[in-house]
């Protein structure tokens, strides 16, 4: 699968400027209270880097570095962030420019379901929004990203 029109549109780096909710995914998450205090005080950027035709690299720094590839060619095991195993369905949709990810804990895992999609503001490509939910808990985070640099 091609990841047509991912270059020009989110290939870069990404600097988080706003957030609702991300206290309340966290909790949802098992982030005992002081922890989600200092998650919610680090800068937040995000890098994608385009590998191949099926693959983007995310690589996410807050107070630690979080390092992932999306595969949009099959459904892979991963890590949710927490250290905890899930499997990943990652979708992108080249005519709206819209990336998502499904993901659903592996067996044993103390992972949540969640779905996670990406897409540009339709007023101003250099700011992305990113929703994660958590489905089964009725929780939503929005994240607000402005571009800082192309690749």
């Amino acid at each position: 699968m091609a990841l047509q029109g991912f270059d020009e549109s989110y290939a870069g780096k990404w600097q988080l400027i706003k957030h609702e909710g991300l206290d309340a995914f966290l909790e949802a998450n098992g982030l005992n209270f002081v922890i989600r205090k200092f998650v919610l005080l680090f800068k937040t950027t995000m890098e994608l880097i385009r590998e191949g035709d099926s693959k983007v690299k995310v690589i996410m720094k807050t107070g630690k570095t979080i390092e992932a590839v999306m595969d949009f060619s099959q459904e892979y095991e991963g890590d949710d962030g927490f250290d905890n195993k899930i499997k990943v369905k990652a979708t992108w949709n080249p005519s709206t420019k819209q990336m998502k990810a499904e993901t659903t804990p592996i067996e044993g895992s103390k992972a949540k379901r969640s779905i996670v999609e990406k897409s540009l503001m339709p007023d101003d490509n250099n700011m992305m929004l990113e929703v994660m939910t958590l489905p089964d808990h009725n929780v939503t985070c929005k994240r607000y990203f402005k571009k800082e640099s192309m690749p």
